[in-house]
């Protein structure tokens, strides 16, 4: 993610939480803290390049009667005291990262930000304290990466086991889905073996091969992630012949039509290629 793109996320945020709390009609004794989701930009206090995630709650007081004070902000454990001060009739953002305060942003640095939970901020407004607790979820699909920093942030990974017929070399991993864009990684023994990203597939069901670095392992795994439909999965092995072996290839041999299911065999020429269809 580059400095310009997390500068616009940022900027696009700020805008969004002006617009929310403009229009919100809170209690008119008491300033209004209202959750927004959370956003990953470079640490403004050092531009840093490294993202973290972090969590923006916008503080409304267009309704308070007076100044609103905000007295600390908890999360995940740590409570950071502050006497930060919202004018009446403005909103102003508590950002987790840490930076330089102004009018609008208070930053008050908590730097282990969870992806889902919630975050409790007290306040007062002419002379009694409230306590608002948010609630928030940066991760839609569970997968443990937030939302702003995942590509599918609706479709959590899915991982397909396959096991490699005796006496057979693996010559690619495939993957057959429609109508959508996806990555897929192969990995064997825990290492990377071949991976290809953001492939599109239309409505029909298209067959994408990935070829393998080594193709002697027993197992290998197939992880999925994108918003495109799997309908089956499977290896490819080398097609051998009387003098050697070649490279089998999905290309013009069908492989679609392999959903019979089993260990599927397509003759071409002097090659035979085996598919493991689970």
């Amino acid at each position: 993610m580059s400095n310009n793109d997390t500068t616009k996320r940022f900027a696009a945020l700020m805008a969004a939480l002006a617009v929310v709390a403009s229009v919100f009609a809170g209690p008119a004794i008491a300033g209004t803290v209202t959750g927004n989701e959370g956003v990953v930009f470079p640490d403004p206090a050092d531009n840093s390049t490294d993202d973290r995630t972090g969590i923006a709650v916008g503080v409304d007081a267009m309704n308070a009667t007076t100044n609103v004070t905000i007295d600390s902000v908890t999360l995940n454990g740590t409570t950071v005291s502050t006497d930060y001060v919202v004018e009446q009739g403005a909103v102003a953002t508590i950002s987790t990262f840490s930076g330089n305060n102004t009018d609008s942003m208070l930053y008050v640095d908590i730097a282990d930000v969870p992806l889902s939970g919630s975050v409790d901020v007290a306040y007062t407004v002419n002379g009694t304290q409230y306590t608002d607790s948010i609630s928030y979820d940066i991760d839609s699909d569970d997968d443990g990466v937030s939302d702003s920093q995942d590509e599918y942030p609706d479709n959590a990974p899915q991982t397909f086991t396959e096991n490699a017929s005796d006496n057979e070399t693996v010559s690619s991993a495939y993957v057959e889905a429609s109508n959508g864009t996806f990555d897929v990684t192969v990995t064997a023994n825990g290492s990377v073996v071949g991976s290809m990203d953001n492939v599109q597939v239309n409505s029909s069901s298209e067959l994408v091969e990935v070829s393998v670095d080594d193709g002697t392992y027993d197992t290998y795994t197939i992880e999925f992630e994108g918003n495109a439909t799997v309908q089956s999965h499977g290896l490819i092995y080398e097609a051998y012949t009387g003098s050697g072996s070649s490279s089998g290839s999905s290309s013009g041999f069908g492989l679609s039509d392999a959903q019979l299911g089993g260990i599927v065999v397509f003759v071409a020429g002097l090659g035979i290629v085996l598919l493991s269809r689970d």
